[in-house]
């Protein structure tokens, strides 16, 4: 007997995989469904709403007795749907939404990805929906666009002295370095076959620093919003994007170069007509030519 075939899915929140849960029939993905600040992500549910209230009667549905096991109790519905943060209750989840996510004002057409910089967009929509990525949007979510002021700046530089560990010489103990081949050189100029890493102060063989560093997330891309580091620019831009979605696309880059900044903006090129203004009104929207 001919089964009939399932109907065409939407993966909701692809950068969490290609689990059942999260996935929703393209005939729901609507856009009034993707600009609704409170969606549910529960396999083909497709339940959206603008009120606190209503989001929170409606995860009820899917609520499971506590009295069941654990792993039977899996609750997909407490996962955010536009970054990888579970939260513990549906009140979390519903802070967590309306504090973290506030000012993302730039969605993916695709699936629920959302962000504040729509350079962001566009880095998830190359990774994740690259057949697509030609003809997909980035729709102007109303009111919720927050430019980018000196404030940003303020946090980000605070930021990085955390997150971004510097560079020193075990050797002349006062030598501070920003740029990785200039470090890297100048251990090797003190002609030892050993020196010491200045995070961990194991002896490290010198030709290979450069290697041992990486331990430490140590790379010449850093994140400014955590420690995380890599090789290549096209990481580092993606790891924002996911990992940081309501923060604007920035990185630090360890050189020092005459002017360089000490983080840039992972500005990639994006035609007018790419993005779609949306209207208050329920799916209502504006293609820009």
């Amino acid at each position: 007997m001919h089964q009939p075939s399932s109907p065409p899915m939407a993966a909701l929140k692809p950068w969490n995989g290609l689990r059942n849960a999260g996935k929703l029939s393209l005939h729901k993905l609507t856009t009034s469904y993707l600009l609704a600040e409170f969606k549910c992500t529960v396999y083909d549910c497709g339940f959206h709403s603008e009120t606190l209230e209503t989001m929170k009667e409606h995860f009820l549905i899917h609520q499971k007795p506590s009295n069941q096991h654990s792993i039977t109790r899996f609750s997909p519905w407490l996962e955010c749907w536009y970054c990888r943060n579970v939260a513990t209750s549906s009140d979390n989840l519903l802070e967590h939404v309306q504090m973290m996510h506030k000012h993302c004002g730039y969605q993916c057409d695709q699936c629920c990805y959302r962000s504040r910089d729509p350079n962001s967009v566009v880095v998830h929509q190359r990774k994740y929906h690259n057949e697509l990525f030609q003809n997909a949007k980035i729709l102007c979510v109303p009111g919720r666009q927050k430019p980018y002021t000196p404030m940003d700046d303020d946090a980000i530089r605070i930021e990085m002295k955390t997150n971004v560990k510097g560079l020193h010489c075990s050797h002349c103990v006062i030598r501070k370095f920003i740029d990785l081949d200039e470090f890297l050189t100048h251990i090797s100029g003190h002609n030892k076959t050993y020196t010491d890493c200045h995070v961990c102060t194991q002896p490290v063989p010198t030709h290979t620093m450069e290697e041992h560093i990486k331990l430490h997330n140590i790379y010449l891309f850093q994140c400014v919003y955590c420690d995380y580091g890599t090789t290549a620019t096209a990481k580092i831009m993606e790891h924002v994007a996911d990992e940081h979605p309501e923060r604007m696309l920035f990185y630090h880059t360890r050189v020092s170069r005459n002017n360089f900044p000490p983080f840039v903006r992972g500005i990639q090129r994006i035609a007018p007509n790419r993005y779609v203004v949306c209207s208050t009104q329920p799916n209502e929207v504006i293609h820009i030519n």
